[in-house]
């Protein structure tokens, strides 16, 4: 694994892992408890919105993903998810040293940064999808 190696090493790392939020999920979390050495921050951002991009599209009925791309119907760009999105900071001891002074305050604050640039745009995406 990067963060071990980065650990032996010395070496900084940093990594953040965004995901639905599913509950017992039994692969998902073994890699988080295998990692959790590393965990320095996790949160669920509630109120977010994500917007489409090139592979991604919403489904009309009738239409099948990614594959009805000249179908005539309205094309919203944004999409409010029904579930929170969990959001984990990984860092190797380095990182955390180096990135946040040794200080739990610092990565909560970077979590609290993720979760108002999630919601940032959220009213401009309701207002182009009406």
């Amino acid at each position: 694994m990067l963060l071990d190696k980065a650990e032996r090493s010395g070496k900084s790392l940093t990594f953040t892992v965004f995901f639905a939020d599913i509950v017992k999920n039994k692969l998902i979390d073994d890699v988080i408890l295998a990692m959790l050495k590393y965990k320095r921050g996790d949160a669920l951002v509630k109120r977010h919105c994500y917007m489409y991009g090139f592979r991604h599209r919403p489904m009309d009925k009738g239409m099948s993903r990614n594959t009805d791309k000249g179908n005539s119907s309205k094309q919203h760009l944004f999409w409010e998810p029904s579930r929170s999105t969990r959001c984990i900071i990984f860092q190797s001891s380095e990182a955390f040293q180096t990135l946040c002074k040794g200080e739990k305050k610092r990565v909560e604050h970077i979590v609290n940064e993720i979760d108002a640039a999630f919601a940032h745009d959220l009213s401009y995406a309701k207002n182009r999808n009406a």
